[in-house]
């Protein structure tokens, strides 16, 4: 509906596409498909953004260096996530066309997002991008919710509702059985309407964790 109104001055104007990746369902896009992508937005003279908030994981499950499904399939803005793989804070805006930065530091006074003392934030990246720790971080994470799949797949009553490429688990739990998982657990119903909960591990997760998560879901479905 939005490229219809291009032209029309009662409507806003298209100017880019953003996609997240890897998604808020924790799934990915393939590097086709971002190229796909990207030759749709420039047959329409669009930009492309990505939001790589979980970037790193995306990177550990699709095995392929950044560049492959970032500036080579035809991406002009990066987003890359800090605050969700080990950092305490910080996001870095990454321009692979300089002339789309021209008026960026305006734009982030603006947003309110020019920090004091911004290079606490630097010297957390200089860390988390040393030795491939970003990699090893996102690798484990991957690993640890591949896991929790695995274990909640066993129980009956426990159902998957999407893939999990990432570090992230959907799934739906026994209504009843909710509320005592969360008292051993924090964790939301992100769709209340579907029951659906969003499991989210992390760099620091343990296999122990998992185990001990899993062990809590089986007896609150059993009904112990």
């Amino acid at each position: 509906p939005f490229l219809r109104a291009t032209g029309n001055q009662h409507q806003s104007q298209p100017a880019g596409i953003s996609v997240t990746q890897a998604t808020e369902r924790g799934t990915l896009y393939s590097i086709d498909e971002i190229r796909a992508l990207s030759r749709f937005a420039r047959k329409h003279g669009l930009r492309l953004h990505m939001d790589g908030a979980r970037l790193a994981n995306a990177a550990a499950a699709l095995d392929a260096p950044l560049c492959d499904f970032t500036r080579a399939a035809g991406v002009d803005v990066l987003s890359f996530g800090g605050a969700k793989n080990g950092i305490l804070f910080g996001e870095a805006v990454v321009f692979f066309d300089k002339d789309l930065a021209r008026d960026f530091p305006w734009i982030r006074k603006q947003g309110l997002h020019l920090m004091s003392k911004m290079r606490f934030i630097g010297a957390q990246f200089e860390a988390l991008l040393r030795d491939d720790l970003w990699l090893r971080n996102a690798r484990h994470a991957n690993a640890m919710a591949a896991l929790l799949r695995a274990q909640l797949e066993k129980i009956p009553g426990v159902e998957i509702c999407f893939p999990t490429d990432i570090n992230m688990v959907w799934c739906r739990f026994p209504e009843r059985a909710i509320p005592e998982i969360q008292k051993r657990f924090s964790f939301h119903i992100e769709d209340p309407a579907a029951r659906m909960a969003r499991l989210v591990t992390s760099f620091d997760t343990s296999k122990a964790d998992v185990m001990n998560f899993a062990s809590v879901v089986k007896q609150a479905v059993a009904g112990k």
